[in-house]
């Protein structure tokens, strides 16, 4: 099974559906983005196939950690929260550290 399936299992979208197939990719690859320069890393191992499912159904779920406020005629938007704690502490397992 490869990830675009994988993710659609989480997100409890049919993997027949092909609807939202080029979304699910570029997401995939924002997540493999976030997780190499997160993690400080120019791979991802294999082990952490998880981590970007999770970081896709999380950002997804979350709207990109992107939230709202109107308070009268002024609105605000801004990022919180992107990633739960229990995502970040599975994420520091592969972080590197950099030394200079």
């Amino acid at each position: 099974m490869d990830t675009l399936e994988r993710v659609k299992i989480r997100l409890g979208i049919p993997t027949d559906d092909g609807q939202h197939d080029q979304l699910l990719i570029l997401q995939i690859d924002d997540a493999e983005n976030f997780f190499k320069d997160y993690c400080k890393r120019k791979d991802r191992p294999s082990q952490a196939q998880h981590i970007i499912e999770k970081l896709v159904v999380e950002l997804r779920e979350n709207h990109g950690g992107i939230q709202s406020e109107k308070i009268g005629d002024t609105s605000t938007s801004y990022f919180e929260n992107i990633i739960s704690d229990e995502l970040k502490r599975q994420l520091n397992r592969y972080r590197k550290t950099l030394i200079m």
